[in-house]
């Protein structure tokens, strides 16, 4: 496998998994940030200042660690318009230019590499742009979507096209299109906890696929939501093994310090764009 830019050393087990068909990647928001998409953190301070919010010292602290969902859930508590704030937040996630050939050339590359020996794609992302989409205008080719909540059954023979598991923004949303964005804290509750769609597709895709993270860093809130979902269910299964859970992989900019999420069996692989 080769990613542009860089010269990441890609363990064997993986390029083994990927000639096999069995590897699925799973994109977030560091794709698209060549784009001009922001990162969780700079759409949170964008949408913050476009609704006229001033954070408070608690908001801040929330801020500071990390917890972007909690965040997001806080500002549409306080405006008391959950849509006015989405409003505002879909300004940034839709771009008003075309996009630059350079800006999609990781979602180019990745349409290449989901597609698998029988001409089937298997692509999952949690970005909520359509940037795929001018990926596929670009390689001529026309992959099928799923959007949340109604995902697709992840299975081999069952699956075929891209999944974005938090929601997809159409050309021109509607307030219907912006309600199925999995954004706050809120939503993820609900789509992980409560109404659990999103758990049930994630627990079978790690179950059966070899999941690589691309575009996420180690400590991303929403990777962790997803490790956390995978890692709970294995421990309960743990009860009754059957077989030994396959390896998921994350290429990510990553120091020594973060290198324990290995203990989640989730291998970071270093100098890669993320």
């Amino acid at each position: 496998m080769t990613f542009p830019g860089t010269t990441t050393d890609i363990p064997e087990e993986l390029l083994k998994y990927q000639e096999e068909g069995r590897v699925v990647f799973f994109c977030g928001a560091g794709i698209s940030y060549d784009a001009g998409i922001p990162l969780f953190k700079g759409l949170l301070d964008r949408t913050a200042k476009g609704i006229n919010h001033s954070l408070t010292d608690e908001e801040k602290k929330l801020r500071r660690d990390s917890q972007f969902d909690q965040l997001y859930f806080r500002l549409e508590q306080h405006n008391g318009d959950r849509l006015h704030v989405r409003r505002e937040s879909i300004k940034y996630l839709v771009p008003d230019t075309p996009v630059r050939e350079a800006g999609l050339s990781k979602h180019v590359s990745l349409l290449k590499l989901a597609r698998g020996r029988d001409g089937m794609s298997r692509l999952v992302t949690t970005n909520y742009d359509c940037l795929f989409d001018e990926a596929q205008a670009k390689l001529s080719v026309s992959v099928p979507s799923f959007a949340a909540p109604l995902l697709p059954v992840p299975k081999e023979y069952k699956w075929d096209g891209i999944v974005y598991v938090h929601g997809k923004l159409d050309r021109s949303p509607s307030d219907a299109n912006l309600e199925t964005l999995v954004i706050s804290s809120g939503d993820f509750g609900q789509a992980y906890l409560t109404e659990r769609w999103a758990s049930r597709f994630v627990t079978d895709l790690f179950r059966d696929y070899v999941v690589c993270f691309v575009g996420y860093s180690v400590n991303d809130v929403i990777l962790k939501y997803l490790v956390d979902a995978i890692t709970a269910e294995r421990n309960h299964a743990h009860r009754t093994p059957e077989k030994k859970p396959l390896p998921i992989y994350a290429f990510s900019g990553v120091n020594d310090g973060d290198r324990e999420s290995d203990s989640n069996n989730v291998h970071p692989i270093s100098n890669c764009w993320a």
